[in-house]
């Protein structure tokens, strides 16, 4: 089947309608405690998520659909997933907790592309990337579940290119940047540009092959048989007008794709608890983790040791909005007024630090020179020192006192730090946090007007979760497979170390997590389709 031009505009804006995050049913947001409201801890230590929710009862089940997969989810991986199962000529549904597609990300990283052998006639070599996600997991990683997603990372971004064309989409998946980073994007970034828009083309392709998309219908247990087979989901209709709940029968099998724990408070207090009472720097409050309880709640096993933390300063999780120039290393003082790191770190070490600081956040702090020399810097971004001072992320003190006064820190405090900090630029040696002297240059204080910038860690993602065999089946604590039971995206554990790494490497960069999404996405489709014949 093809698509008119009209009928794939109609259904990509029908899936953009990002701007009623806020009045989607069935999402919680954290309460002045700063844990969600649905999710109190019992007092005698057990953390009510691990405990399964009571049996719908039969008499308010009052839909039931028969399918051969059911995939949970509709983000990066939930969107593959559903694709691959229509050109498999799958009868799949999609269950979506929020009343539009959604998912977060910039660029994917695949290798051995068509498009990349064809552009520069040469193929990665697979091991090198693997040997480096190991070092970079610090020996966490499953090597079988990294290798599977280098293996076939490149045949999904061929699958997507195949797709685009065969529905006529103006897109390719190319060369994002220098092509050994191996990112790749969309190439009409004026149309086409981040995941988001990219899953939000995909579905009516996917419908059109017959995929069924339920939204404002979050799973919410999973159902076995006698043999503990995964056979299907119990999920609740919480669209407009609707009400009970629906059973989906899976023969093929269940593909959880639901996202991270990142807006689960107790969660993160449990798997990753440097996270822990960071905020989403996302409107949205989906991620709460919803796929991970069900795999647990039919024993499951989750992966050992803590999450990987995906933190960032931008977008920002501040009310007084986004400012310039996140990674640049001005000095750098926490709510006491003191100096606490060496500013020259890379940016994901710097949102670590923060994370150790009161409210994980502290100001960037310049003299007289710093507004002209922000606005004389490109920031990939677009973020405006307008913009920010008339937000209020940016503030400006004709006094050290005044600004103190302003951002609410001791000045005292302030004053020294500022004083030493000089004093070392004056020096020319940095004997307090070894800071190398050539980043001194556009950073000194010396006289005023005096500004401070603020900055505070906000989760992007939390990636980790369940352990699985090479076939993303997920595993119980014997290491045994639950059959019919598949994740992809973020509710896969044992890929990740304690960060999400994107620095200092010469083979992985950044777009991976979006990358391994879809590539497991797919692979989990055909997969459950392969074993449950």
């Amino acid at each position: 089947m093809k698509l008119t031009r009209r009928d794939f505009i109609k259904g990509s804006l029908a899936g953009a309608a990002a701007a009623a995050l806020a009045t989607i049913p069935g999402v919680a947001y954290a309460d002045k405690t700063g844990i969600l409201s649905e999710e109190k801890k019992f007092e005698e230590g057990q953390y009510s998520f691990e405990i399964p929710p009571e049996k719908v009862p039969e008499s308010e089940i009052n839909e039931t659909i028969d399918v051969d997969l059911c995939i949970v989810g509709a983000g990066q991986a939930g969107t593959l997933a559903a694709l691959t199962a229509g050109k498999l000529g799958a009868k799949a549904v999609v269950l979506q907790k929020a009343s539009v597609v959604w998912c977060h990300g910039r660029v994917a990283n695949m290798i051995n592309t068509k498009f990349q052998l064809e552009e520069y006639g040469e193929r990665f070599n697979v091991y090198d990337y693997v040997s480096e996600m190991l070092t970079a997991s610090v020996g966490r990683g499953n090597p079988k579940v990294i290798k599977l997603y280098y293996d076939n990372s490149g045949e999904c971004g061929d699958f997507i290119n195949d797709l685009a064309e065969e529905y006529g989409l103006e897109h390719r998946y190319i060369i994002y940047n220098d092509y050994k980073t191996a990112e790749v994007g969309w190439s009409d970034l004026s149309k086409y540009h981040r995941q988001l828009t990219f899953i939000e083309a995909m579905q009516p392709i996917a419908e059109a092959m017959g995929v069924e998309y339920r939204f404002n219908t979050p799973g919410y247990y999973l159902e076995q048989d006698a043999n503990g087979r995964v056979v299907g989901v119990i999920a609740e209709k919480k669209g407009k007008g609707e009400s009970g709940y629906l059973r989906v029968n899976a023969k093929k099998g269940v593909i959880l794709c639901t996202g991270d724990i990142g807006s689960n408070q107790q969660m993160l207090a449990k798997y990753s608890d440097t996270a822990f009472g960071a905020k989403s720097c996302y409107a949205g409050a989906f991620n709460t983790g919803d796929g991970h309880k069900m795999a647990l709640w039919v024993g499951g096993q989750m992966q050992k040791g803590a999450f990987a933390n995906m933190i960032h300063f931008d977008p920002t999780v501040l009310p007084e909005g986004n400012a310039p120039l996140s990674d640049f290393p001005f000095l750098a003082v926490n709510l006491n007024g003191d100096r606490f790191m060496n500013e020259e770190i890379v940016y994901q070490y710097k949102i670590n630090a923060a994370l150790s600081q009161p409210e994980h956040t502290y100001y960037q702090i310049g003299g007289k020179e710093m507004p002209e020399f922000v606005k004389s810097q490109k920031d990939i971004r677009k973020y405006t020192w307008d913009d920010a001072v008339a937000g209020g992320a940016i503030q400006e003190g004709k006094t050290i006192e005044e600004l103190a006064e302003k951002i609410g820190i001791p000045a005292e405090n302030l004053r020294k730090s500022i004083e030493r900090y000089d004093e070392l630029v004056a020096n020319g040696e940095d004997v307090d946090f070894g800071k190398n002297p050539a980043n001194f240059a556009n950073t000194a204080i010396v006289e005023g007007p005096y500004y401070s910038i603020k900055r505070r860690a906000g989760i992007l993602t939390c990636p980790g979760g369940l352990v699985t065999d090479d076939r993303l089946r997920v595993l119980d604590n014997d290491n045994k497979v639950i059959d019919g039971l598949y994740v992809a995206g973020n509710t896969v554990g044992r890929f990740y170390g304690y960060d999400y790494p994107i620095h200092g490497f010469k083979t992985i960069e950044s777009g991976h997590s979006s990358g391994r999404a879809m590539t497991f996405g797919r692979l989990a489709a055909k997969f459950a389709m392969e074993d449950g014949e």
